[in-house]
């Protein structure tokens, strides 16, 4: 009969106690969530999308340097198409953007027309297509740009 009026005495001591305090913080969780109101953000951003370059070639290393072979072919390639084509340039830009040498090329093709274009792009291509570590895209955005 002890026992069982000290567990009574537990129960009201600590239980009672705990249920008063949850129920108490629970109206305060909400009564605190009521006042609280969002203000619109005045800061918006409107994401602005990248160029999409006519060409984008990249010459990039996986632990050992570019394919240098590869980027020599293209630029002698560019000099020669430049030479023959009687252009001062396509609207090429040489972006720098790794610890080993890696470089992309976006090309704009500006004041070029079309089928000096269509002639340039398959050319590429072709000389390309064989190397490893080189990546041609059309329409494409110039990644590494800054």
């Amino acid at each position: 009969m002890l026992v069982l009026s000290y567990l009574r005495t537990a129960i009201v001591l600590f239980i009672i106690p705990l249920h008063i305090h949850c129920k108490n913080s629970k109206t305060m969780n909400v009564k605190e969530n009521t006042s609280i109101t969002e203000k619109p953000s005045t800061n918006v951003t409107e994401e602005v999308e990248s160029p999409k370059y006519p060409l984008f070639i990249s010459f990039y290393s996986i632990g050992e340097g570019i394919n240098t072979e590869a980027l020599e072919k293209f630029e002698s390639f560019l000099t020669d198409f430049l030479m023959k084509n009687k252009l001062n340039n396509i609207g090429e830009e040489k972006i720098y953007w790794g610890r080993e040498g890696e470089i992309d090329y976006c090309i704009s093709f500006t004041n070029v027309n079309q089928s000096i274009i269509s002639d340039f792009i398959n050319q590429t291509k072709k000389l390309l297509s064989n190397y490893q570590h080189v990546t041609i895209k059309e329409e494409n955005e110039c990644v590494h740009k800054r």
